[in-house]
């Protein structure tokens, strides 16, 4: 079983505004694949696919790379990440430029041709943030065990460019690194990101995050919260988490909470806090 990221401490770096963030530990739903997943395409045809991709074994070599050190608890080289992302910001990039219309769903299968099949949890998706021109945005898992990230795509005089990004450089104790990324129904530009929630105490983050006029902004960040659970809404999110741990016990909670947070067209606000049933061990 994974241990829990409560005491553990990881970075993330958002680029938008030229921010730098230290926080810690948090999964909302991708939209449903274009094709049948990657790791259930015959090994032949997912290597022919990605041979046609520029720079394909390369990236590959770094993902396999970064998916091993976490799992072996050895430290991540962020130069390693970095280039990685590099070489999917080249791809996605040169997709979305290549006509009037982007063709996400063809975006989308050839990102999937570069997922190892022996690495679990391993995804690369492009999804649109809404705006005219379309924002759009690419949710980067390098496995359950790697380092995830959000990048930003933005139409900037007549051609798409890298407009924003939210990285996960996390302690490589950390085994919970996994994100989900959603874009809400009611609100042009604004998503929300869930991290974590697979160590056995359901330690996650939640976060939500527009892109508009200024940029990527941040627009709230939670703490690390156990026994975490959570339900996307067309305005935001809805958290159930511990709000009173037992120092005794870690599995027990003495008082759980449910949050709801959501977009209200010009801000991001608490919209309502009620108690929930507690746990017991």
């Amino acid at each position: 079983m994974k241990r829990s990221a409560l005491a553990n401490v990881f970075a993330i770096v958002w680029c938008g505004a030229g921010m730098l963030l230290g926080a810690g530990g948090a999964r909302a739903q991708e939209a449903p694949a274009a094709e049948k997943p990657a790791a259930e395409q015959p090994a032949a045809e997912q290597a022919e696919r990605a041979s046609t991709i520029p720079n394909a074994g390369e990236f590959q070599k770094l993902s396999t790379e970064l998916s091993y050190d976490r799992a072996h608890s050895l430290e991540t080289l962020q130069k390693t990440q970095d280039a990685a992302l590099a070489l999917l910001d080249g791809l996605a990039l040169a997709e979305l430029n290549r006509g009037a219309t982007p063709d996400v769903a063809g975006l989308n299968a050839r990102l999937a041709t570069l997922v190892s099949q022996k690495a679990g949890g391993e995804s690369y998706r492009v999804m649109s943030a809404g705006g005219q021109p379309a924002v759009y945005l690419l949710a980067v898992n390098f496995g359950d065990t790697g380092p995830s990230a959000v990048r930003v795509y933005a139409k900037s005089t007549g051609a798409y460019r890298l407009a924003g990004k939210i990285d996960r450089f996390s302690d490589p104790d950390i085994f919970d690194d996994f994100l989900v990324l959603a874009v809400l129904e009611k609100a042009d530009g604004v998503f929300v990101t869930v991290t974590g929630r697979t160590d056995e105490l359901s330690t996650g983050m939640f976060g939500a995050w527009r892109y508009g006029e200024k940029g990527l902004e941040k627009l709230w960040l939670s703490d690390l919260l156990v026994h975490s659970s959570y339900q996307l809404l067309a305005d935001g999110l809805q958290v159930t988490y511990c709000g009173e741990p037992s120092d005794e016990d870690p599995a027990v909670c003495h008082k759980m909470v449910m949050d709801h947070d959501g977009w209200n067209g010009k801000a991001w606000r608490r919209i309502s806090q009620v108690a929930a049933p507690a746990t017991a061990k």
